[in-house]
């Protein structure tokens, strides 16, 4: 890496231990760095609560900065179906990964977080993530005040070979566990079966029945959802059988931003997704899966 002059993408973690450790002006002037308007912001957030030295003034930061990225609703959508575990970042990291995913340049990432490793291991751009020790060395400057452990080289190396080699953390909890993906998502998706309308159910309850139907070339897939004694509704969508195929992959890895269900399971649920921003922030990349495979959508009533 010495004697890189591409762009350098840091996130928030980087640019406050960089200003923590006095080093912010030696990396800006090392490298062209870049990072996304939601790193910006989140160093300014709880300003109040740092220590003097970790408190960012927000003219000095845009001045060393080359290039801030507004990152589009289409670029998010489009990382979380490259790796769903995207979504599960803080709102920095996982901006910051949408904008360089959708980069056509060659580019350098500094974050010292242990999903986002992972996340560049599984996408084989392991040599694209550099820790903040060996920026500032190849800078040339010479660290008065230690670095942090995740920001060191060796903390770096350790983590993305365990997570090139494999699981290297606790399993228990599946919220939190990124091989819960893994596990939710293996073996091939079950066949769509029909969920007969039951005679009887409370007033709140829901049924929801799917089918893949293919008729003259087209195949539909459909939904149902009732309450009973009460308002019925059925939508669908129609695609090619090739597109559904397709369909099917892409939608079984991204239910990896979808809810854990009590089985153990990812999947997604409209009802679930709204509880929250943070949630609601994952459905654009479902809608997209969908809008590039189908060619017609309806609903009845």
């Amino acid at each position: 890496m010495v004697g890189w002059r591409g762009p350098v993408l840091v996130d928030t973690n980087a640019i406050i231990e960089a200003w923590r450790v006095d080093a912010w002006r030696a990396l800006c002037g090392g490298y062209p760095l870049e990072t996304v308007e939601e790193c910006v912001i989140e160093t300014q957030t709880g300003y109040q609560n740092r220590r003097p030295e970790q408190q960012i003034d927000r003219e000095a930061l845009l001045a060393g900065l080359k290039t801030v990225h507004k990152v589009s609703d289409a670029e998010r959508a489009s990382a979380l179906t490259r790796d769903g575990e995207i979504g599960m970042l803080d709102g920095g990291e996982k901006a910051l990964w949408a904008h360089v995913l959708a980069r056509p340049n060659a580019w350098l990432l500094c974050g010292p977080d242990k999903a986002s490793l992972r996340i560049g291991v599984r996408l084989n751009l392991r040599d694209r993530l550099v820790p903040l020790e060996r920026l500032l060395d190849d800078a040339g400057f010479r660290l008065k005040t230690p670095l942090k452990g995740a920001y060191r080289r060796d903390f770096a190396r350790s983590s993305s070979s365990r997570s090139a080699k494999g699981r290297s953390h606790d399993c228990s909890d599946l919220n939190r566990c990124p091989c819960a993906f893994d596990r939710a998502r293996s073996g091939s998706l079950a066949k769509p079966q029909t969920v007969k309308r039951p005679s009887t159910a409370s007033s709140d309850a829901t049924s929801i029945s799917t089918n893949l139907t293919q008729v003259n070339g087209a195949a539909s897939l459909y939904d149902d959802s009732y309450i009973a004694d009460g308002p019925f509704a059925l939508g669908g969508f129609i695609a090619s059988p090739g597109a559904w195929t397709d369909f099917s992959a892409k939608w079984h890895a991204m239910l990896r931003a979808g809810t854990l269900a009590k089985a153990g399971k990812y999947h997604f649920k409209m009802n679930e997704m709204a509880v929250n921003e943070e949630r609601m922030e994952r459905v654009p990349g479902f809608y997209w899966i969908i809008e590039d495979h189908v060619v017609l959508a309806g609903r009845v009533p």
